[in-house]
């Protein structure tokens, strides 16, 4: 990881706003990131949105009780 900016607001009605801005730099022909968000039962992810810049990127976004997975992967077309 070259760069990191996380960015946490608290808004009126108690929920929380992040962001989070990853910069990589890859030397292979694919390569990909993978976060989990441990939660607890009462504990939900909404409004989740992913993006990737300049890059050609699927990203898949799973769901359980107990995480919330994202899984993104680059591909660097030659």
């Amino acid at each position: 990881m070259n760069n990191s900016y996380i960015n946490l607001e608290v808004q009126d009605n108690g929920l929380l706003k992040v962001q989070e801005v990853y910069e990589y730099k890859f030397n292979e022909r694919f390569n990909g990131i993978k976060r989990n968000f441990p939660k607890t039962d009462n504990q939900k992810v909404n409004n989740l949105k992913v993006y990737s810049p300049n890059a050609y990127a699927d990203s898949t976004i799973k769901e359980s009780k107990k995480t919330t997975n994202i899984m993104l992967i680059f591909k660097i077309l030659i």
